[in-house]
């Protein structure tokens, strides 16, 4: 299944793809987004200002799948130069069997899926050498950022989410540092890691290898710099990732006594690959 590293003008089709990935999963779905289905614009606006803002954070790398699909392109023609301009060519096209000729045929590319990796902790700018985090572009991230929150946000609110939310993304955040932040601090080798901070599929291309190659891209990533990979498995997503190779579960985000999502959401495992650390 081929994957590519995305371009700035995959963005509405990676916004669509991780609107249409997580419609019906527990945490961006319902609890966060219970009105989805009444207001679809506000919720795909709402994915447009999350890839926007990662897109110019150079620790964040969006990759996906795609497939190549013909189709009649009835312009072609005229494109290629195929029209008939001089009356012998007139002639000549009225002497064909116009009958038997097939449609014109164009290709286009469909993006099926898309992940988006986190190179966490020390080192991420090697990525981009050698520029890295002294490109001035880095600071576009925080930009877009306030200019969302102090003016999309407030002009233009998410009728999407919650009226009063149930809980809110800010409050979802913090509890799930408080609940897996020491899961990537102890062992310190796990402070250094890949992330698979999210991963979407097109309902219609499900069950088809496409996310699989999208986690391997970010897995191989990890084999070559040595570190772990890492990922926080949305509910019932936890076999299929331990088949991709995070064996090793560490913990969930509902752990904890005062944790305000025990008995919120059902998903939460958190998984790494095995290194040699691990071992030691």
């Amino acid at each position: 299944m081929p994957i590519r590293l995305a371009r700035y003008s995959d963005l509405d089709a990676i916004s669509s793809t991780l609107a249409e990935g997580f419609h019906s999963e527990e945490v961006m779905g319902p609890i966060l987004h219970p009105y989805r289905q009444e207001y679809p614009d506000d919720y795909l606006n709402y994915w447009r200002r999350q890839c926007l803002e990662k897109w110019w954070d150079y620790s964040y790398i969006f990759v996906v799948s795609y497939l190549e699909e013909h189709f009649e392109d009835p312009d072609k023609r005229d494109r290629d130069g195929d029209n008939p301009n001089t009356q012998e060519d007139v002639e000549k096209e009225t002497r064909e069997d116009m009958t038997n000729r097939k449609p014109p045929q164009a290709k286009r590319e469909v993006i099926t899926g898309v992940a988006q990796w986190h190179r966490m902790g020390p080192g991420w700018e090697a990525i981009w050498k050698p520029a890295g985090k002294w490109d001035p572009r880095v600071y576009i991230t925080s930009l877009i950022s306030l200019y969302h929150k102090y003016f999309l946000n407030v002009m233009f609110p998410n009728r999407a989410a919650s009226k009063p939310p149930q809980i809110t993304e800010p409050l979802l955040r913090k509890a799930l540092i408080k609940a897996i932040g020491s899961f990537y601090t102890s062992p310190p080798h796990r402070q250094t890691n890949w992330a698979l901070s999210v991963l979407a599929v097109r309902p219609g291309y499900q069950k088809h290898g496409h996310g699989r190659e999208l986690v391997a891209w970010g897995l191989d990533k990890a084999r070559e710099d040595c570190i772990p990979a890492s990922v926080l498995s949305a509910k019932g997503k936890d076999t299929f990732y331990r088949r991709c190779g995070f064996t090793e579960l560490v913990g969930w985000a509902t752990d904890g006594e005062d944790n305000p999502l025990k008995g919120l959401i059902e998903g939460g495992a958190v998984m790494f690959t095995r290194v040699k650390e691990d071992d030691a």
